[in-house]
Order: C-alpha cells, then structure tokens, then sequence
C-alpha cells in the first residue's frame, strides 16, 4: 500500500456524497501522486496511481480529470492482467459516472461488476463496495428502497470484514436513507 504523505482523509455527508477534510492537501497528493507517476515505467503501478488521481479529482469534484485518470488505470490493469486492479478502477468508474449524473452508465458499470465480484472468488473482496455505491446512486436518485437493498447487502458482507469504519459508513447510509423514505424527498 502505498502511504501518501498528505491529508486524504474526507468525511459522508448527509447528501451520501465524500468530502475533503482538508482539500488543499488533497491537491498536494494529486502533484505528489503525479511525480510518482512520472517515476516509474512499471504498468500495474502506473494503474495504482491513476486509480489513486483519479478517485482524488473526483473527490476535488474535478470529474472529467478523475475519469480520465481511471479510464488510463482500467487500461493499465488490463494490460498487465490484473482483474482486482481493474475491478477496483471500474468501481471508481461508475462512482464518477454517478457524480456527473450519467446514471445510466454508473448503474450498467455497477451492475457488471457487481455479476462478476458475485461470479469470480478473487473479485468477491469488491463486492460490498460496488453495492454501496451502487446504492449512493440509487439514492441521487431517490429510489430509496432499491439503495437500502444496496446498502443492506453491504452492510452484510462489511459485518463479516469486522472493519468498524465500513461498517459505520454503511450504516449512515441506511441511516440517511430511512429518514429521506420517510421524510419523502
């Protein structure tokens, strides 16, 4: 894993979206992950660090910049072979697809490769994270009860991780989302 030197933390608000804790530093790490980028010729590093830009603009909310920089990293894991680090981008992907509101492209990409992490053993480390962005955008949407469903199945599977961070994420979610069903926004 690589350890970036730079706040890159964020926080969920209420609208289910990721926020900076510090964006200033998360720019930092986007100079600092392109110089490390520009340092090496090995591809499925190359893919790490364009997954990393690409996740890091979206969050900036610089969206064309963070598909750019993933669509490269799909590439770059397909080259060297690699299904979890292309697997992991395609998540990426859709979350972008999601942000520029192409919800049609988000929830086919979604779809795609929620079928392949539920098909193939090595994928199924990326399962709960492709139903809980999956259901994040069926929430944009306000098909409330399909993002529980989402969120359910993610909760299940983060419990079973034992990682109390995914699992609160989780949680708020469903949290938010009961209160938007119910409020009927």
């Amino acid at each position: 894993m690589l350890e970036i030197p730079f706040d890159v933390s964020y926080r969920i608000g209420d609208d289910l979206r990721d926020v900076p804790n510090d964006a200033d530093q998360v720019c930092n790490a986007l100079s600092w992950l392109n110089s490390q980028l520009e340092k090496t010729a090995d591809c499925r590093q190359q893919a790490q660090l364009l997954g990393l830009m690409g996740s890091y603009a979206r969050l900036l909310g610089d969206l064309p910049t963070a598909q750019r920089h993933i669509a490269l990293a799909i590439d770059k894991a397909q080259s060297v072979g690699d299904i979890q680090l292309k697997t992991a981008n395609r998540i990426r992907l859709a979350h972008v697809y999601h942000w520029q509101e192409n919800y049609a492209e988000s929830e086919a990409l979604f779809d795609a490769v929620i079928e392949r992490c539920q098909s193939i053993p090595e994928l199924k480390m990326y399962l709960d994270f492709a139903y809980q962005h999956a259901g994040k955008c069926k929430f944009d949407r306000k098909q409330y009860e399909a993002a529980l469903s989402y969120f359910e199945a993610a909760l299940l599977l983060r419990m079973s991780k034992l990682d109390q961070s995914l699992v609160s994420s989780t949680q708020y979610a469903i949290d938010i989302t009961t209160a938007a069903w119910g409020k009927g926004l």
